[in-house]
């Protein structure tokens, strides 16, 4: 098992005033406000993706150290969930599909056929730093068909 979070800076795009619709404003920072959360809870982040983040997007991690077990850094992991919880955040935690993969040409193809071939859609990618071993963590958020 490897498990990941998924969060956002929080608020909806959009909301109706009355007759009319209203964006929702943005504001530079609040991702910042998000990783100090996990910095002032001693949160290492492992691997991290992330789209439109400031925007309403989202920011997805996993924590940990790469010297650590998988069970330490899904411990972590759901630390760092609560701790952005805690602080107001909506993060919630996921299973995910993962590889250690050489860095080698054709080594993700070669994870995303096998992720393909078992009948799922790949919905989100995220792509760690490498380990000890020099293997290269990969984490793949996935839909059934």
């Amino acid at each position: 098992m490897h498990l990941q979070v998924k969060t956002g800076t929080g608020g909806t795009g959009f909301a109706d005033n009355d007759a009319e619709a209203v964006s929702r404003k943005y504001e530079r920072g609040t991702f910042l406000d998000l990783l100090k959360v996990l910095r002032e809870a001693d949160i290492n982040i492992r691997g991290a993706s992330g789209s439109r983040i400031e925007f309403n997007g989202t920011f997805t991690f996993w924590a940990g150290r790469a010297e650590w077990t998988d069970d330490q850094n899904d411990a972590e992991t759901r630390r760092a969930a609560d701790a952005l919880n805690d602080a107001g955040y909506d993060a919630r935690v996921y299973e995910v599909a993962h590889a250690l993969l050489d860095d080698t040409p054709g080594a993700l193809e070669d994870f995303i056929a096998a992720i393909n071939g078992a009948g799922h859609f790949v919905e989100d990618i995220l792509v760690s730093t490498p380990d000890a071993n020099g293997k290269i963590p990969v984490q793949v958020f996935t839909a059934a068909t």
